[in-house]
């Protein structure tokens, strides 16, 4: 990143961030920021059950499963992220 600070104003012509971290910055700085495509790099994340939670995993993944199917992941992705979670898996399968 580079800052400049003018007065009481710091000013960065850029901040490498992910894109969550992005949007919480833009909320609760009042900031407005603006991804700059190509993505540098993406990481796949997953949630880890005990193995003596399996019968919680297969419940876990199957309410994922509708949720997408239904379009629900797309509602909070768009609500939360400002895109939806197909065109979030799209750019993320990109890499």
């Amino acid at each position: 990143r580079q800052r400049r600070q003018c007065g009481d104003l710091i000013h960065f012509d850029y901040i490498l961030l992910d894109q969550f971290a992005a949007k919480y910055l833009e909320k609760t700085h009042n900031v407005k920021l603006k991804m700059l495509p190509p993505v540098i790099d993406t990481a796949m994340l997953y949630l880890v059950f005990n193995k003596n939670k399996s019968e919680l995993m297969m419940k876990f993944d199957t309410q994922i499963r509708l949720m997408i199917n239904d379009g629900t992941m797309d509602k909070l992705y768009i609500k939360h992220l400002g895109q939806s979670y197909l065109s979030f898996a799209v750019m993320a399968n990109k890499q």
